[in-house]
C-alpha cells in the first residue's frame, strides 16, 4: 500500500484520496479471525510487509523502517534523504549483500551485545575498511557510525531552566531573561570594557544559559515501543499471558490500584494498549507517622514502631529495651492520596547521614534512653569514652559479613553485585495474598527488635518504610516493579556515558539517544535480537 499521502497536506487532494483508500484497506485487511488489530507490530496472520521483499540482499524491513522514522521521529527531510541514500548504497561497489546502512547496524550489534568499547569499535572498523575494496563507505570511527544512526535518533529538546528550579523558560516564560520568582538572570553574564573612546565603561552582554533541562520527549518513544514487535508483545501481555486467579499478585495489572483506574475509566481500561505510568519518586514521606528530631544528630528519625503491634503484643509492656515507657498507642490511619497530596505539595529536601559517634550517643543522653551506650568523660575530663554497641563489629565479624553479602543471590534489580546465598528455587516473584497480613506483622516485630539493639540516627525514612511495603503491595502489585532501587541502578549506566566532564549532561544525552537508536533500528533487522 502507497502511503506517500501521509506526508502530503490535510488539506490536499492527494491526502483526501489516501484516506480513503487507507480505510478500505482497513476493513479488509486489518483485523484477523479472532477480531484483533494486528497492524502495531504485533504478531498476526498478516505479514507486516511482502515476505519477498528484500532490501540490500536482506529479508530486512528497511523501507518500513525509515518510513516510521519520518513518521515519528524526524520531522526534516533531508535527514530521510540520507537515511534512505544509506539504505540503498552498496557497502562496496558490486556488494549485493550489505548497504552502508545494514552494515553499521549489524556492526554495532555486535558492539552491544559482546560489549566491547569504542576504542576496540573503532580498531575493528578501520581493519575491516582496509580488508574491503578501497572504493567501500564503511565508516572508520565510532564517531562516524554514530553519525548515521543518530539521524533516527528520536531527539531531544534543550529547555533553559531558572537556576533555583523555579520555572521552566518555555511558552510564557519563553522570552524572559529573569525568573519571576526569584529574579536571577537566565544567563551567564559577560562583562567587558566597551570600545569607546574612553575605553572605561563597561558593557554587559548575554552568556550561555545557567541552566539547561535536556528534555526526552516521551510519545515518540512509546511510538517506537509499538513499532517493535517484541516489545509491543510486551505491552500487553499482562492481558494475552497473564495469569488472572484472583489469589496471586504476578503484575500491577492484579492490584487494587490497577482495578480501580479501569472501573473510573472504562473506556480507557478496556484497551489493552493503553499506557500507565507510574510516578518514580525517593526521599518523600507520604505517610501519617510520628516523627523525631535529634538535636546532636540534627536527623528527623522515625521510632514508636510498637504503635503498630497487636494490643496485647508482649513487646508493649516492656520499657528498659524501648524509651522507658510502655506503648499504649495505635497506629496511625493510613492517609487517602488527598491527604498524601496535601502533605508533600510544598517539600523541603533535607540531606544527612547516619553513624555511630559522639552525636548519635549525645542523642540517646538527651532522651534519656540505654544509659550504658552514653558517653563517658575518662582521664579527668580530657576523653570520651564510648561503650561498644550490639552492632559494633570485630574485623573478623566484619569479613564474615562482607563474605556473606558478596554470596547472596536476589531477584533481578533488586540489588547490585550479590550473589550465591539464596537458591535462585527459593525465589518467588508470584505473591500470595493471603500471607500478606502474616507478613506484615513480621515487619513489625522485626522493626521494634531493630529498636532494641540500634540507635535512633539508624531509623530514617527508609528504614521505617518496612512498616508500609505490605500495604503497598496490596495498592501497587509487587513492589520490585515499582520501587526506586532499578532506576537508581540506571543512573549508574547513564553516569559511565558522561566523558566530558565539562559537559556532562551533553555526554549523557547525546549517548543514551545513539544507543536508543541502535536498539529501535535492531527491530527492523532479520536474525538480530533487539535488546531487552
Amino acid at each position: 500500500m502507497d502511503r506517500s499521502w501521509m506526508s502530503a497536506l490535510r488539506t490536499s487532494k492527494e491526502y483526501e484520496d489516501g484516506v480513503e483508500e487507507f480505510i478500505e484497506f482497513t476493513k479488509k485487511n486489518a483485523y484477523d479471525k479472532s477480531g484483533k488489530w494486528i497492524w502495531h507490530s504485533e504478531r498476526g496472520t498478516v505479514p507486516l510487509v511482502d515476505e519477498e521483499e528484500v532490501v540490500g540482499g536482506f529479508n530486512d524491513r528497511m523501507h518500513d523502517m525509515i518510513h516510521d522514522v519520518g513518521l515519528g521521529f524526524s520531522t526534516q527531510s533531508h535527514i530521510n534523504d540520507s537515511l534512505q541514500s544509506d539504505a540503498e548504497i552498496a557497502l562496496y561497489p558490486g556488494c549485493s549483500t550489505y548497504t552502508r546502512l545494514t552494515a553499521v547496524l549489524k556492526l554495532f550489534n555486535l558492539k552491544a551485545t559482546n560489549g566491547w568499547t569504542d576504542k576496540s569499535f573503532t580498531e575493528l572498523l578501520q581493519l575491516l575498511g582496509d580488508m574491503l575494496l578501497a572504493d567501500n563507505v564503511l565508516p572508520n570511527s565510532v564517531y562516524e557510525a554514530k553519525k548515521i544512526l543518530s539521524q533516527m535518533g528520536m531527539g531531544y529538546e534543550k529547555i533553559h531552566v531558572c537556576p533555583n528550579d523555579y520555572i521552566l523558560y518555555k511558552e510564557e516564560y519563553a522570552d524572559l531573561n529573569k525568573c519571576p520568582k526569584c529574579r536571577s538572570s537566565r544567563y551567564k553574564v559577560k562583562k567587558h570594557k566597551d570600545s569607546s573612546d574612553d575605553g572605561d565603561a563597561n558593557e554587559t552582554t548575554k552568556g550561555q544559559p545557567l541552566k539547561v533541562l535536556w528534555y526526552l520527549p516521551i510519545i515518540p518513544r512509546f511510538k517506537g515501543l509499538f513499532a517493535n514487535a517484541t516489545e509491543a508483545k510486551k505491552m500487553t501481555w499482562h492481558v494475552d499471558e497473564k495469569i488472572s486467579d484472583g489469589k496471586y499478585l504476578r503484575h500491577p495489572a492484579d492490584s487494587l490500584q490497577w482495578k480501580k483506574i479501569d472501573e473510573m475509566y472504562p473506556e480507557f481500561g478496556s484497551e489493552p494498549r493503553n499506557l500507565r505510568l507510574g510516578l518514580c519518586t525517593d526521599g518523600i514521606n507520604p505517610y501519617n507517622t510520628h516523627y523525631h528530631q535529634l538535636k546532636h544528630g540534627r536527623k528527623t528519625v522515625y521510632l514508636g514502631h510498637r504503635r503498630f503491634l497487636d494490643r496485647f503484643h508482649p513487646y508493649r509492656r516492656l520499657k528498659k529495651v524501648f524509651n522507658g515507657t510502655p506503648e499504649h498507642g495505635l497506629a496511625p490511619k493510613p492517609l487517602t492520596g488527598e491527604e498524601v497530596y496535601r502533605k508533600v505539595e510544598r517539600i523541603d529536601v533535607v540531606f544527612g547521614k547516619t553513624k555511630d559517634g559522639i552525636n548519635v550517643r549525645l542523642d540517646l543522653a538527651e532522651m534519656g534512653i540505654r544509659e550504658r551506650l552514653h558517653p563517658q568523660l575518662r582521664e579527668g575530663g580530657k576523653r570520651v569514652y564510648l561503650e561498644l554497641a550490639a552492632h559494633t563489629f570485630s574485623k573478623a565479624e566484619k569479613t564474615s559479613l562482607c563474605r556473606c553479602l558478596h554470596n547472596v543471590k536476589v531477584p533481578q534489580s533488586y540489588s547490585s553485585n550479590m550473589k550465591k546465598l539464596v537458591l535462585m528455587d527459593d525465589l518467588n516473584k508470584v505473591i500470595d495474598t493471603e500471607k500478606l497480613d502474616e507478613l506484615e506483622k513480621e515487619g513489625y516485630v522485626i522493626l521494634c527488635q531493630l529498636e532494641m539493639y540500634f540507635p535512633p540516627a539508624f531509623f530514617d525514612i527508609m528504614v521505617h518504610l518496612i512498616v508500609h511495603l505490605v500495604r503497598e503491595v496490596r495498592l501497587c502489585g509487587p513492589v520490585y516493579l515499582i520501587w526506586m532501587y532499578p532506576f537508581e541502578r540506571f543512573m549508574k549506566v547513564l553516569k559511565g556515558y558522561s566523558k566530558n566532564p565539562y559537559r556532562r549532561e551533553a555526554s549523557i544525552v547525546e549517548r543514551y539517544v545513539a544507543e536508543e537508536a541502535i536498539d529501535f533500528c535492531k527491530g527492523y533487522l532479520s536474525g538480530v535480537e533487539a535488546q531487552a
